[in-house]
């Protein structure tokens, strides 16, 4: 926390950050955005995007490597990388984003809960669709 708020200035941005993990851009829809790119089933949330990222990506690295390894490990250094990184980061969060009133925070949130968990299946799936895009660079 930077040292120089004071207890006003905290307090106002407890606001903003209280309003953008309930907003637009909350982490929990920027995560199924993530997902919706990069999913291998994509049977959570709102499923697949029109713009699928993951198969861009694969024909990429196909067309500019003729080496099967160079393939693999520049779609594991570009795509691999970003996409579960940003999931990563949308997780965590997800986890510290202050959702409710300050009275509220103590106690436990079934819906926060199963939203956690369902995106913790959604990242393994990504990692899953992962491994399923490198069988098609070799």
């Amino acid at each position: 926390m930077d040292r120089s708020h004071t207890a006003l200035s905290r307090g106002r941005y407890e606001d903003i950050f209280r309003k953008t993990c309930n907003g637009d851009h909350s982490p929990y829809n920027i995560f199924q955005v993530l997902y919706s790119y990069s999913c291998l089933d994509c049977q959570r949330f709102s499923g697949k995007a029109q713009q699928y990222f993951l198969d861009t990506y694969v024909n990429l690295a196909n067309a500019n490597f003729e080496n099967p390894t160079d393939r693999v490990l520049w779609f594991r250094r570009s795509f691999g990388t970003v996409i579960i990184g940003a999931l990563t980061e949308a997780v965590y969060f997800y986890t510290v984003c202050l959702y409710r009133s300050k009275d509220e925070c103590e106690v436990i949130d079934p819906v926060w809960d199963a939203r956690l968990e369902e995106m913790g299946d959604a990242l393994e799936e990504v990692v899953a669709s992962l491994g399923e895009a490198e069988t098609r660079l070799a």
